[in-house]
């Protein structure tokens, strides 16, 4: 069995099943009656099957229109939920985001992350606040940055932090010669 039924057609007979009125349902989806009956008698004609009981004071569902409601409000439903979940994703997909981050994760750890981030994300813009480690926790704490990236943490109670790397320090000396007097005392931290 082919099924041609478009969900406009769907939601005219939901609509007026919702409201017992042509008027109250053709209002519900900005159109026109004339535009709501055209739907309905396609669907009735598709279906070869009455769904509604039209007099001149009410409209009511036939026991094939009962039939159809429930499946016909699923239908509509399931789109929906579709259509609201895809729409999620894209507007999670597009927009801008606002990076506050100290000068050296700005130079050596963002142009990999931010090249590997705009192929997967084209959409959405990136914008870079490149300033000192206070100022990076102020930006976020006054919204002006999604996020930071620093070295200082904890140190505000309003802001939650989260370890995401840990750098490799080294000690830079030259070198003693033998003929120093002075013998280095080993660093301990």
């Amino acid at each position: 069995m082919r099924i041609n039924t478009e969900i406009g057609e769907l939601q005219a007979f939901v609509a007026v099943a919702e409201k017992s009125s042509f008027r109250a349902a053709a209002e519900s989806l900005f159109i026109s009656q004339p535009a709501l009956s055209r739907r309905i008698d396609k669907l009735e004609r598709d279906l070869k099957c009455q769904l509604l009981e039209r007099t001149t004071r009410r409209v009511s569902l036939t026991d094939a229109g009962r039939q159809l409601l429930s499946h016909a409000q699923a239908v509509i439903d399931e789109l929906e939920r579709a259509y609201q979940g895809l729409e999620a994703r894209t507007v999670a997909r597009s927009g801008k985001v606002t990076i506050a981050c100290v000068p050296s994760v700005a130079n050596h750890l963002l142009p990999s992350v931010l090249r590997d981030f705009a192929r997967t994300y084209p959409a959405v813009r990136v914008k870079v606040i490149d300033e000192s480690a206070q100022t990076v926790l102020d930006r976020v704490r006054d919204g002006q940055a999604d996020f930071g990236l620093s070295f200082l943490g904890s140190q505000d109670a309003e802001l939650e932090f989260t370890s995401i790397r840990a750098e490799r320090y080294v000690v830079v000396v030259r070198p003693f010669s033998m003929r120093s007097t002075m013998s280095p005392e080993p660093l301990t931290w």
